[in-house]
């Protein structure tokens, strides 16, 4: 079973990839999209936001964008609770799914190819929690980091309360500023501070994170 698990994950990359070329998901990441998509589940529109979220994880899919169509289409306080709660359960998902069947193949490979790699991994296990919240504080749920992160040898626990508590102020500021440019689609303010906000979130997190990958090295 040892030597089949770098088979399964990479029989389960390949179908991810398929599934991402196969379920037309781009057809619903507009506004309308997301409206009708959520209408046509009667009651269980939410449950099927979380559900889009979870697949969206798993399909590399930007979570950023789907919770902020979540937004537009629940409103900023559903969307909030429900984004959230979809994004925790699809990233602990992704990290128990690389923990089990690609863990062992990927730490063969830090170990010998990428030192600065494998000084952020031991960070990981010595300061896990600490680590995954500024990861998640600056990058959110950038869909390489989920995958990442299951490679390392962070704690599950650790991993999940950094997760948690480190993707909430990125899903309130993600929902609240969607519903602020659904509710005065002329105005220019609130785009202007999305587009100000995400150059400051991506400069500040090439920063830290540079900083991170270079400590203990």
């Amino acid at each position: 079973m040892q030597r089949a698990r770098p088979l399964l994950f990479a029989g389960l990359v390949a179908l991810l990839v398929w599934a991402s070329t196969s379920v037309d998901l781009g057809r619903h990441m507009s506004r309308d999209g997301m409206q009708a998509l959520l209408a046509s589940a009667g009651p269980y529109g939410p449950l099927l936001f979380m559900a889009v979220c979870v697949a969206g994880i798993f399909m590399h899919f930007p979570e950023v964008v789907l919770v902020a169509l979540g937004g537009v289409a629940l409103g900023a306080p559903r969307a909030f609770v429900y984004g959230w709660t979809a994004c925790l359960f699809g990233a602990t998902a992704t990290f128990l799914v690389v923990r089990y069947l690609g863990r062992d193949w990927v730490q063969r490979g830090l170990a010998t190819r990428f030192p600065r790699l494998r000084a952020l991994d031991d960070r990981l296990e010595h300061h896990g929690f600490r680590t995954v919240l500024v990861l998640r504080l600056l990058l959110f749920m950038a869909p390489p980091l989920n995958w990442a992160l299951g490679a390392t040898r962070v704690r599950l626990a650790q991993y999940v309360a950094g997760t948690a508590l480190g993707t909430l102020p990125g899903m309130a500021t993600t929902v609240y500023f969607a519903d602020a440019i659904a509710s005065r689609p002329h105005g220019v303010l609130a785009p202007a501070l999305v587009v100000v906000l995400a150059v400051v979130l991506v400069g500040t997190a090439r920063v830290v994170t540079r900083r991170l990958l270079l400590r203990g090295t």
